[in-house]
């Protein structure tokens, strides 16, 4: 890599990022949703694997939209000012710094997994999975530097394939083992800690491959010499800090929930079941019945803390769907506002703000009120119905309206980022982070809401936090009503393909009627999508052979 940027307009950077998210949603969940069945870890298993992973989640996305927005947010005004000497030593001084970061993190987290396991689990069956998970820490950290590298330089291609890579080693190598441990010992918690294993293999891997498209696209090229730069170290060192807080914060909003919730809810739970021994039983006598039924006998307090948990996070695997794939579009921004902001170009800014908010709307709005329409259906439909389907599908009603703030939170986060407000990206995710854990403390200690309140509160957490940005946004830019005139119609198309498939579920409760729905609500949003004349021509340009599509979609008269 010789320092100079690719030719990636924000769209194509984005949909590139976007494939690999999908593409890397879909494998996770051909590794998920196996793994949490009755035939490998069940609810229970899934609730001690979710521990570990919840705790993986905020590290995962710092190596994936954190520390990598943070450098390539550097190294895109660089590139954009043609100093290239100095994107080559960021570099290297970013890549030295985050693996300092990785030891420190992996150290502290190794002090403090004993107290974390004590606090959460009073089994202690958790610390299989929290231990798992420590090398990935190390990994991860290594491999955003190189992200942020080629992101700023707007190349997504090697963060993509490296996402790709790191799906996987979990699916394969985290199944694999999972498995053979459970057949081997059908201890749960230990084939929970064997999937996590998977997992950490899998960012080694991912690791190992920037570092080598790194060396093999730099090659013997010494055009730029990092010597040449006039930044001193300790200058891009003191730069990186200062993105770096209020970033990555902003950048591990979802996973933080998540987080908060491994070592809120159970706690809490066990709280009301330690108040009262009959909680249980008159709150989830089905539940419980259903377990007896299925293992033979019923489980203990603290571990009914962590069955729960485990339906908590499957529903809320389901919820991050849209914020997971809205990051990929903020990544994708990151570059294309920051260069448009440092040149001035104000008309390019606002373009590329409005391109990213809306394709965010074309994701988010169907996700969310999918799940809310249709969570118990969606739930029976990949884990089986019963009562954990139906606790997961009660949870899911709350979480597919999250999901649509969640998902816009990305987005508005790298926009304000880009225009240097920073500060108020974190002061507005911190908002939210309260919010969250206060109202898990007082929500999920109460009996008739119990794991709900996690729902409650993430919905809370979300809607604060986007209010938040897009008053910030709105304040600062012109984009108020511009913006919010391009999210109707994706909205209106949402709506009847949503309302569309409730009305295809009335003819039956099978899993058939439920996938032949929700293939007949996809098929109608783009329809309700082309009709709404929604899409630019610039929206196709930007997909592969997009100009032969182009004339396709201007002799059907699809542009508005």
């Amino acid at each position: 890599m010789n320092g100079k940027p690719k030719n990636q307009t924000l769209k194509q950077s984005a949909l590139i990022l976007l494939f690999s998210a999908v593409l890397v949603k879909l494998i996770g969940a051909l590794f998920k949703i196996p793994l949490s069945s009755d035939y490998i870890l069940g609810d229970l298993g899934f609730g001690y694997f979710s521990s570990g992973y919840d705790v993986f989640t905020p590290i995962y996305f710092l190596s994936v939209s954190g520390f990598p927005v943070a450098i390539s947010k550097i190294v895109a005004t660089l590139a954009a000012n043609g100093r290239y000497s100095e994107v080559e030593k960021t570099f290297k001084v970013s890549r030295r710094l985050m693996l300092c970061f990785g030891i420190v993190c992996f150290l502290g987290f190794l002090i403090c997994v004993y107290p974390l396991t004590h606090f959460t689990d009073k089994s202690g069956k958790s610390l299989y999975s929290y231990i798992a998970i420590a090398p990935s820490i190390i990994f991860c950290f290594i491999a955003a530097g190189y992200r942020g590298y080629f992101e700023g330089l707007g190349d997504m291609r090697p963060a993509a394939v490296s996402n790709i890579i790191e799906a996987l080693g979990k699916l394969v190598l985290g199944l694999g083992f999972a498995f053979a441990i459970i057949k081997i010992t059908g201890d749960p918690a230990l084939s929970s800690g064997a999937a996590i294993v998977g997992i950490s293999v899998g960012t080694c891997i991912s690791a190992l491959y920037l570092k080598l498209r790194y060396k093999r696209e730099k090659g013997t090229d010494t055009a730029f010499n990092p010597d040449a730069a006039t930044l001193s170290g300790a200058e891009i060192v003191k730069e990186l800090i200062f993105l770096s807080v209020p970033i990555v914060f902003a950048s591990v909003s979802v996973s933080l929930a998540a987080f908060i919730d491994s070592v809120t809810v159970r706690a809490q739970l066990n709280g009301i079941f330690a108040q009262n021994d009959n909680a249980a039983n008159g709150i989830f006598s089905a539940l419980l019945s259903e377990y007896k039924n299925t293992f033979g006998k019923l489980p203990d307090m603290h571990s009914l803390s962590t069955l729960l948990y485990g339906i908590r996070s499957k529903a809320y695997t389901l919820f991050n769907l849209a914020p997971a794939l809205t990051v990929s579009i903020a990544v994708g921004l990151i570059p294309a506002v920051t260069e448009s902001f440092a040149q001035k170009n104000i008309r390019a800014l606002n373009e590329n703000a409005k391109a990213a908010l809306k394709l965010t709307s074309l994701i988010c709005f169907p996700l969310g009120l999918g799940l809310t329409f249709l969570g118990e259906r969606i739930m029976c439909l990949l884990f089986g119905a019963g009562e954990s389907s139906y606790l997961g599908g009660q949870m899911l009603v709350i979480y597919g309206i999250a999901a649509i703030f969640a998902g816009f939170s990305y987005p508005l986060a790298g926009i304000l980022q880009a225009i240097n407000k920073q500060n108020t990206v974190f002061i507005n995710v911190l908002a939210g982070i309260i919010v969250k854990i206060v109202l898990n403390l007082l929500l999920c200690k109460i009996e008739s809401i119990n794991i709900l309140g996690a729902a409650y509160s993430t919905l809370a957490c979300f809607f604060v936090t986007s209010c938040m940005h897009l008053f910030a946004l709105f304040y600062k830019t012109d984009l108020a009503f511009k913006v919010l005139s391009g999210l109707l119609k994706p909205a209106a198309s949402a709506l009847i393909c949503v309302g569309a498939a409730a009305l295809i579920c009335r003819f039956g409760d099978s899993n058939l009627i439920t996938l032949l729905s929700v293939i007949a609500a996809a098929a109608l949003y783009f329809l309700f999508l082309i009709l709404f004349k929604a899409f630019d021509e610039s929206d196709i340009e930007a997909l592969p052979a997009g100009e032969k599509l182009k004339n396709v979609c201007k002799r059907l008269k699809i542009f508005k």
